[in-house]
């Protein structure tokens, strides 16, 4: 892992404009869990792409790709713009991050569950849900 990438210098800075505090962790940024049961957040420059580890729950992809007729093309700027938000939202409890038994998980925006573009869960028994924060009852009323 290595923090010497085209993406690394601009993120830092997107991070350091934020506020957020972080740590170089052997080539990757680190930033401290705020709930032991999530874990840390990690952040590394691979294989020309930006990742995103969130704690013990799911990671996600910012790589740039070439536009087609369907699609817009991302560029480095708009990776690092995506991973800062994604990040942002993620420590200001935006997200919520969610696993089944076993482990298979992900993340989505706060209050979208029924949105069928997010990647929330199945219904399942034993899905756990977290914020950055701590421990998220996505049942209404609670």
């Amino acid at each position: 892992m290595s923090t010497a990438s085209e993406y690394s210098a601009p993120l830092v800075k997107g991070l350091k404009a934020a506020g957020v505090a972080f740590e170089d962790d052997g080539g990757q940024l680190k930033i401290p869990a705020r709930h032991a049961d999530v874990g840390d957040l990690l952040i590394n420059f691979d294989d020309g792409e930006i990742t995103v580890y969130v704690g013990n729950f799911t990671h996600c992809h910012f790589p740039p790709y070439q536009g087609s007729d369907t699609y817009a093309g991302r560029t480095a700027k708009d990776c690092v713009e995506d991973a800062l938000d994604y990040i942002c939202g993620i420590l200001s409890d935006q997200w919520v991050l969610w696993s089944y038994p076993g482990g298979a998980g992900g993340s989505y925006r706060l209050g979208a569950e029924d949105d069928s573009m997010e990647d929330a869960p199945l219904p399942s028994e034993g899905v756990i849900r977290y914020l950055w924060s701590g421990p998220y009852d996505a049942r209404p009323n609670k």
